[in-house]
């Protein structure tokens, strides 16, 4: 475990048996062995108790695990990922001191949407989606997130336009839902619109346990005379 409170996030039943750290000799940052984490301690082994004064590595800490995707449990169903071994790899920060930090990815080349993903957005072919891991701590403020980041064609009409997507679990009393992100920088006849033209645009779509759905659009909005401009 890199911190105790990742047990009070989606990170919580993730499981990695198969786990390899990799520490770099470049930018090295110098470790007092003596006052090192506890997480630090068991992943160096002996090798704390053998050594005295200090240690050169650097500050950053490579890994590659093994994850079996069932171990996300009801989070991972919410994404479509829910079976299946996966090999992660990512970074890992704070095991020797500063603010604790995971972020870890792997493909998902056999991906599909989950069932209650919106239906207006197709996965665009060629790319292969990543599954998205992350954990942060600093000071009382604790962020993660398991999701999944993709390329989507949104259909609107008969206009079909490419999203950077992140498609992410989330809780709520009525259990678990998903979220929806999608960004493009410029959008021309925006939703099919003449003349309507969008640029900085974010979409993002609410799925709710219950099945119910929001939707929300911002964005820098250019009318046809090429002057009028507001914002979303």
């Amino acid at each position: 475990d890199i911190h105790p409170d990742i047990k009070k996030t989606a990170l919580k039943n993730v499981v990695l048996p198969k786990t390899v750290i990799i520490l770099s000799q470049s930018n090295s940052s110098k470790l007092d062995m003596d006052t090192l984490p506890t997480a630090a301690r068991s992943i160096l082994g002996k090798l704390v108790d053998k050594t005295s004064g200090s240690l050169d590595i650097s500050g950053g800490t490579q890994l590659l695990a093994s994850l079996n995707a069932r171990s996300l449990g009801s989070m991972g169903k919410a994404i479509g990922v829910s079976q299946g071994q996966l090999r992660l790899g990512g970074s890992i920060s704070g095991l020797f001191g500063g603010h604790p930090e995971l972020a870890l990815q792997a493909h998902l080349p056999t991906f599909s949407p989950p069932k209650n993903s919106p239906k207006f957005m197709k996965g665009a072919s060629g790319v292969t989606p990543q599954l998205i891991m992350s954990f942060k701590k600093s000071g009382t403020t604790i962020q993660s997130a398991i999701g999944v980041a993709m390329l989507t064609n949104l259909r609107v009409g008969s206009q079909t336009v490419q999203l950077e997507t992140n498609m992410q679990a989330t809780t709520s009393p009525s259990g678990v839902g998903l979220a929806v992100g999608g960004t493009l920088d410029a959008w021309k006849n925006a939703f099919a619109l003449k003349g309507f033209d969008m640029s900085d645009v974010a979409i993002s779509i609410g799925v709710e346990a219950d099945g119910a759905i929001s939707v929300g659009t911002q964005g820098t909005v250019t009318l046809k005379d090429g002057k009028t401009q507001f914002t979303l």
